[in-house]
């Protein structure tokens, strides 16, 4: 168990700073490259398709809960019941919104009514058609990538998403190296989710063939059965898009796209904090869903019990250092070309402290 967490804790702060180091590349290199209204316009248009995954429901969170279970207790028939259960709503679900959203896109100004000035309608229209489709089929690509993190492989299933995110780094650095616009890089932002997916289709037909997802096994009752807790995942994570998106609208509105680059940044500064205490949460959690699942309570206990005290720990060292320097560091990384609002970034860092 323990080189296996070793093994998930090393891929999720690999992701962690990929995504750490990506930002401090990309966001300097953006406002190089657009204006900080465009720049602004383009997180706007990134946060209202960002709603869109609140469709999954949670559905990937409890599938992917019920199967680890399933497979710790070398229940197969279950596992796949439950697999091709939640593989049939996510294709239905990308298939039937993917044409809904092309139509509103098509039918109503979606981009005027948030604010957007710098983009044309028309461009912005189909990027934010792009980004929505991004998204839609990302969630059946997620449930496919989630096999190898069923069968105990956590660190398998992050590599493949730190993979995709490096793929879309490249893409987005190119792009803008080539003076291309919003329309190209919503275009080829799709690109490396589409190439993992089949990297990760092929590797999993040679080791894991059993596993792969069929939707004939899909059944109406591991769909109901799996509804019930989903939903309650898809409470979290509507809260958590009405908490991150809602506030990049609402700006967009009403100051424009560089008070939205603004918000941006500065929120992103400040989930550094997170992204230091994440990868043990992010590991330790189907090692605690296998504890559960075979009724070692007391292990389980005492693994939740340090979790707490860690996370409370690191994130408050964390944030303490950014509290002081915070502002230092956004100035250098912005390279100047955005003000520092210290207030802003110290609510932002007590309420991920508090989270």
């Amino acid at each position: 168990m323990l080189k296996r967490l070793l093994r998930s804790i090393s891929a999720i702060f690999a992701g962690q700073f990929l995504n750490i180091v990506g930002n401090l590349l990309l966001v300097p290199l953006f406002l190089s490259r657009w204006s900080t209204g465009m720049y602004g316009e383009w997180m706007a248009l990134s946060a209202v398709v960002a709603y869109l995954g609140v469709t999954d429901l949670g559905m990937n969170l409890a599938a992917v809960n019920a199967m680890t279970a399933a497979y710790a207790r070398g229940d197969l028939g279950r596992y796949r019941h439950l697999q091709g259960s939640a593989m049939a709503f996510y294709v239905g679900m990308a298939l039937s919104l993917s044409l809904l959203f092309g139509l509103l896109m098509a039918i109503l100004p979606i981009p005027t009514l948030i604010g957007i000035r710098h983009i044309p309608p028309a461009v912005a229209a189909r990027v934010t058609w792009l980004l929505a489709l991004r998204i839609l089929w990302q969630m059946p690509a997620m449930q496919l990538w989630s096999i190898y993190r069923t069968t105990g492989n956590l660190a398998a299933t992050q590599w493949l998403w730190n993979l995709q995110f490096l793929g879309l780094l490249a893409v987005t650095a190119t792009v803008l190296v080539l003076q291309g616009g919003v329309l190209h890089l919503a275009l080829w932002g799709a690109l490396p989710m589409i190439a993992v997916t089949a990297g990760a289709w092929f590797s999993l037909r040679r080791s894991h063939p059993e596993l792969l997802p069929k939707l004939s096994e899909a059944r109406i009752a591991g769909l109901r059965e799996l509804l019930s807790p989903s939903l309650l995942f898809g409470l979290i994570m509507l809260s958590m898009a009405l908490t991150l998106q809602g506030p990049v609208l609402l700006v967009s509105k009403a100051l424009g796209g560089t008070a939205v680059a603004l918000l941006v940044t500065t929120r992103t500064l400040a989930n550094v904090v997170r992204q230091m205490v994440a990868p043990v949460q992010t590991a330790l959690w189907p090692e605690l869903t296998r504890l559960d699942a075979v009724g070692a309570e007391a292990v389980l206990r005492l693994g939740h019990r340090l979790l707490v005290i860690g996370s409370v720990t690191l994130s408050a060292a964390f944030a303490g250092a950014l509290w002081f320097e915070g502002a230092s560091v956004m100035a250098v990384w912005t390279v100047g070309k955005l003000p520092t609002d210290v207030w802003l970034l110290r609510i932002f860092l007590l309420a991920t402290v508090l989270q």
